[in-house]
């Protein structure tokens, strides 16, 4: 028996290694799985991550957008308003000019003679004809420019 133990003995250790290499073979393969399934499950995470980046990136380009397009018709609206307020300043100015002139002797066309004046109010009526000379010559002056 010994005999026929040592002519297989080559063939045990054969078989014995071819064992063992399938043994690693099966070994190396359970590892790559489990790298495999790792791997996708990191990239699985990381996808979750960067797909919640770009969500958050987009909505705030979206708002920044939004703000920017508020902003800019808050600019034309205080243009807007600016404009409407020169607008009313200068018709105010009008009808101060002309309540003005009603009031100052001569200044204005009418067929009845003015009253004689006082030294005083003669003073003051010319002083005040001087001032609504040179507002409406400002004003001229503004409307060129």
């Amino acid at each position: 028996m010994l005999e026929g133990l040592e002519k297989h003995q080559e063939l045990i250790q054969e078989l014995r290694t071819n064992h063992t290499l399938q043994w690693e073979e099966q070994e190396l393969q359970r590892e790559e799985k489990q790298l495999a399934q790792t791997q996708s499950y990191v990239d699985g995470i990381s996808g979750e991550v960067i797909v919640d980046m770009l969500d958050f990136l987009s909505k705030e380009l979206v708002r920044l957008q939004e703000e920017r397009r508020i902003h800019a018709f808050v600019l034309l609206a205080e243009r807007d308003r600016r404009l409407r307020e020169a607008e009313e300043m200068k018709q105010s100015q009008r009808r101060h000019l002309t309540a003005a002139r009603t009031l100052i002797p001569g200044t204005h066309s009418s067929s009845t003679s003015p009253r004689p004046l006082s030294p005083a109010s003669g003073a003051s009526t010319s002083l005040f004809s001087q001032i609504i000379k040179q507002v409406e010559e400002a004003s001229h002056n503004s409307k060129d420019h």
